[in-house]
């Protein structure tokens, strides 16, 4: 199942959309567009990435480990005061997956995204 889950993965919500990229070294980001585009195709430099961490699956179950890193970098490069260091661990079980959707058993999915 991991080399099912390399790759680019999104979803949409109510401001715009996310974007996860994994990567075959169980890295990962997160980030969101940058602005709404018209067009079918998302590529990286569109999105904002401000989450970074580490994946791997423990039987069905993908865990994500992330900080806020990204973010923090943005933020030191400005006058602004940095917000507060998070870190995150979510554990979502993924009841199937395929070249177009990740969904897991809550309901909630991602979608693959194609280059």
């Amino acid at each position: 199942m991991e080399k099912n889950i390399v790759g680019a993965w999104s979803w949409t919500y109510i401001e715009g959309r996310g974007r996860m990229e994994f990567s075959a070294g169980h890295r990962v980001k997160i980030g969101f567009l940058r602005e709404e585009v018209g067009t079918a195709h998302f590529w990286q430099s569109k999105f904002v990435f401000l989450h970074s961490g580490t994946w791997r699956l423990e039987g069905d179950v993908l865990v994500t480990e992330t900080n806020d890193q990204l973010l923090w970098d943005r933020f030191s490069r400005s006058r602004l005061d940095k917000p507060q260091f998070e870190t995150r661990m979510e554990c979502d079980r993924i009841v199937q997956i395929d070249d177009e959707k990740m969904i897991f058993d809550d309901g909630s999915f991602l979608n693959r995204d194609h280059r």
